[in-house]
C-alpha cells in the first residue's frame, strides 16, 4: 500500500492539475526519483478518478521565502502514462524481489542510505 496526500487539485476548462507544494530545495538535475511522487498521483487520478491523461498536468510548486514560487509542471498524455506505469511497475517488481538498484549521482549527499551504499559513496568521492 502506498499512502499520500495531494496538496491541491485544480479543475478548470476540462483539465485537472495536481500540485504538490515543496519548501525544500529543488532536486538535482538527473535525479531519477524526483518525479515519483507526482507520477503516483497522476496514475491515481487516471485510474481512480477517471481523469483523461491528455487533460492532466502534475506540478511541483517550490515555495521560496526570497522570491516567487518556482513551478515544475508536466503535461500528461497516453504515452507518458505508459512510461510511468512501466517505470513504477519495474520499481515495484524490484522491491518485491528485494532488489534495490542504486542510481548514484550528486544527490547522494542527501540520501539517508549513504552509509550503506558503496556506489553512492564512490560517486561522492569522485566529485571531490
Amino acid at each position: 500500500m502506498v499512502r499520500g496526500r495531494i496538496d491541491a487539485v485544480y479543475e478548470r476548462d476540462g483539465r485537472t492539475e495536481l500540485v504538490d507544494f515543496k519548501t525544500g530545495s529543488r532536486p538535482d538535475p538527473g535525479d531519477a526519483s524526483a518525479r515519483t511522487q507526482l507520477d503516483l498521483y497522476g496514475m491515481v487520478a487516471v485510474d481512480t478518478w477517471g481523469v483523461d491523461p491528455g487533460a492532466l498536468r502534475t506540478s511541483y510548486c517550490y515555495l521560496r521565502a526570497d522570491g516567487p514560487a518556482e513551478i515544475d509542471a508536466v503535461d500528461w498524455d497516453a504515452g507518458l502514462l505508459g512510461e510511468v506505469r512501466g517505470r513504477l511497475g519495474r520499481a515495484l517488481d524490484s522491491l518485491t524481489l528485494g532488489r534495490y538498484p542504486t542510481t548514484a549521482g550528486p544527490w547522494c549527499h542527501r540520501c539517508d542510505f549513504l552509509a550503506f551504499c558503496p556506489s553512492g559513496r564512490a560517486a561522492l568521492d569522485q566529485d571531490r
